[in-house]
């Protein structure tokens, strides 16, 4: 369970984020949900648009590098299932609000495995 926003991590230091995105009736949420035996387990946390105003004020006062990796999609308003590419679309348009955002022009690279220029 997190019991800090994404705004107090980075006031502690966190510059790595690994956002489970969840989409419930009340919107995308950031969460974690295991399927145990046939049913899951979890629980939804933090909306996106919160962390997006986070992360913005974070960086409007701070120049740092903040990475926030996308993975294991989940829609527990409609069966507990992947996201639809509609569902994905409606995500990316709101973290595109991210100010400074950095997409690599080749989505299918491995962002690990690139140097950092200083």
């Amino acid at each position: 369970c997190q019991c800090v926003s994404v705004g107090g991590q980075l006031d502690f230091g966190v510059r790595y984020f690994d956002i489970k995105p969840v989409l419930s009736a009340e919107g995308f949420h950031a969460g974690n949900y295991t399927n145990v035996r046939g049913t899951f387990c979890g629980g939804i946390g933090q909306p996106i648009e919160s962390i997006i105003l986070e992360v913005n004020a974070f960086t409007a006062k701070n120049k740092e590098v903040i990475i926030l990796d996308i993975s294991q999609d989940l829609n527990v308003k409609d069966g507990f299932r992947e996201f639809g590419q509609e569902e994905w679309n409606r995500l990316l348009a709101q973290l595109m609000s991210i100010k400074n955002l950095f997409l690599h022009p080749n989505s299918m690279v491995d962002l690990t495995q690139l140097r950092l220029r200083v």
